[in-house]
């Protein structure tokens, strides 16, 4: 959270609405990454924080680091030290769960999210309305496939990739590679199987018929 406020507060060489795209993103996946460890319990979450403070401190390190950003330097420390203690190898799962998914979903997810950020990384000198329908769109639908929701899905396929291609032609230089591999790899994993089949089966639109009725005797 600190590099989400330096970030979005930072007047340095990027777009505020780049600043705050990408400020955006260290909230989500810092919220993420807590309710991995806190209620998940899941290994993967203590790598998404360290991922998430990493990437806060290579962006401080590029805006220029003020007071705010030692602050939050100071502040990445200590998480880093909670992260990488024994005390956190007590409380999260050793091994993954019976059922699990498999690892498209999740990382349909995290890659989703990360569209946030990404927008801002790509697009350092401002944001184009696209930009925004992209990465505010992109979390809603994730949002429904997290909830279950059949619709969520189905945007996730048809709306994110015609969305980055018009991203792509509002995105100067070499970022308009990276957000167009971003949306192909998003889309591809969108309709791959096993994201299908974590959601199960839609319920029926009427009533199941019963068991028949047995003949009094």
């Amino acid at each position: 959270m600190a590099w989400a406020v330096f970030v979005g507060a930072s007047s340095g060489p990027i777009a505020q609405s780049a600043a705050l795209a990408i400020a955006l993103g260290f909230v989500f996946f810092t919220l993420l990454a807590v309710t991995g460890i806190l209620l998940v319990r899941a290994p993967w979450a203590r790598w998404l924080a360290a991922a998430t403070l990493a990437a806060g401190a290579v962006t401080g390190a590029a805006i220029g680091l003020g007071p705010l950003g030692w602050i939050a330097v100071a502040v990445s420390l200590g998480g880093v030290t909670a992260l990488v203690g024994p005390w956190l190898d007590v409380w999260l799962r050793g091994r993954p769960a019976a059922d699990t998914i498999g690892w498209q979903p999740p990382v349909l997810l995290l890659a989703t999210v990360g569209l946030i950020p990404l927008v801002g990384y790509t697009s350092p000198d401002g944001l184009a309305l696209v930009h925004g329908l992209l990465a505010g769109l992109g979390l809603f639908f994730v949002w429904g496939y997290a909830r279950a929701e059949l619709w969520g899905l189905w945007g996730l396929r048809l709306a994110v990739l015609p969305l980055t291609a018009l991203a792509v032609v509002a995105t100067p230089g070499p970022g308009s590679l990276v957000l167009l591999i971003a949306g192909v790899g998003i889309a591809a994993l969108a309709w791959s199987p096993p994201v299908r089949a974590a959601i199960g089966s839609p319920g029926p639109v009427l009533p199941a018929p019963g068991p028949p009725r047995r003949s009094p005797s």
